[in-house]
C-alpha cells in the first residue's frame, strides 16, 4: 500500500502523505493539508472499506457501483473524482 498510493498521487498530480496505523491507511493531500481518504483493511486482502476526507473529518464512502468496499486503486480513483469541482451548470 505504501508504494501504490504515491504512484497514484503522481499519476493524478497530487503530492500525498501516507500513514499506516494498524488496519488503517490515512492518505492526505500534502499541498492542501487536508485528508483525502481513510482506507481500512477487510477480511479479504484485496478489498478495503473507506471513508472520504471532508471538512477535516471522515465520512463513510461508497463507490459509484454501490459497493462499500473495493480495490485500493479503485477507491483512490473514486476519491480523486469526488474531490474535483463539479462542472458549471448549463455548459
Amino acid at each position: 500500500m505504501e508504494n501504490l498510493v504515491p504512484r497514484w498521487g503522481r499519476r493524478v498530480g497530487v503530492k500525498v502523505a501516507v500513514r499506516v496505523r494498524g488496519e488503517f491507511v490515512y492518505v492526505d493531500d500534502v499541498d492542501r493539508g487536508v485528508p483525502l481518504v481513510l482506507l481500512r483493511e477487510t477480511a479479504h486482502p484485496e478489498f478495503w472499506s473507506f471513508a472520504l476526507g471532508r471538512g477535516g473529518r471522515y465520512v463513510d464512502g461508497c463507490l459509484p457501483s454501490g459497493a462499500w468496499t473495493g480495490a485500493a486503486e479503485e477507491i483512490l480513483d473514486h476519491t480523486w473524482t469526488y474531490r474535483q469541482p463539479a462542472p458549471p451548470i448549463g455548459r
